[in-house]
């Protein structure tokens, strides 16, 4: 086996963002509908890619996406095209979900220090590539002297991961937002790039 390598994502890579974020996540939420759980996962990688920003980053391994990571400023434009559904049921969650990313994404970028990324969006599901992600994605805002880095979670996430690769908690909320009409419990994280 070869060698995971990181490498500039692509929007050709969404399809597949999408599938292993469900891999990932797919059991996070026991409200949401089984039939609509691909389409939502293919949306949520939509929603935090920016295509402009300088830091989505792949990882690969034998030639297959085994991870992501998606980085940006706020003025960063974001893809965000909705999925069509098939039921009056499926469009009351999907807007439901998308209340609760939306209100999450507010707090994040509320929160922003000057000088600061939101990192968006990071997946992994090959032992190691998260870590190399992270590496490639600090490297390249020491090379432009972005000072540090912050992201939202919640408690459905393995938040424990931030602690142990230099993260500390900026802060610890309830969200927002409800899913399957339950608020979670979130926090922001940030890393000081040095």
């Amino acid at each position: 086996m070869s060698d995971v390598v990181i490498r500039d994502f692509a929007a050709s890579d969404l399809e597949a963002a999408g599938r292993i974020a469900l891999q990932l996540w797919g059991d996070e939420v026991p409200e949401m509908p089984e039939a609509i759980k691909p389409a939502i996962y293919r949306y949520l990688a939509r929603y935090y890619f920016a295509p402009a920003s300088p830091f989505n980053l792949a990882a690969e391994k034998d030639g297959a996406l085994c991870g992501c990571l998606f980085a940006a400023f706020p003025e960063h434009a974001r893809l965000d095209a909705a999925p069509v559904w098939q039921s009056e049921a499926e469009q009351h969650y999907f807007d439901e979900y998308r209340r609760y990313l939306d209100g999450n994404r507010l707090v994040e970028e509320k929160a922003l220090a000057e000088n600061e990324i939101c990192l968006l969006f990071f997946t992994s599901i090959v032992r190691g590539a998260g870590k190399k992600l992270l590496a490639e994605l600090e490297k390249r805002l020491r090379e432009r002297k972005i000072s540090s880095m912050l992201l939202w979670t919640d408690e459905t996430c393995d938040f424990n991961y931030y602690f142990c690769h230099g993260f500390a908690e900026a802060g610890h909320f309830p969200s927002p937002g409800t899913l399957g009409g339950r608020a979670f419990e979130t926090w922001l994280f940030r890393k000081i790039i040095q």
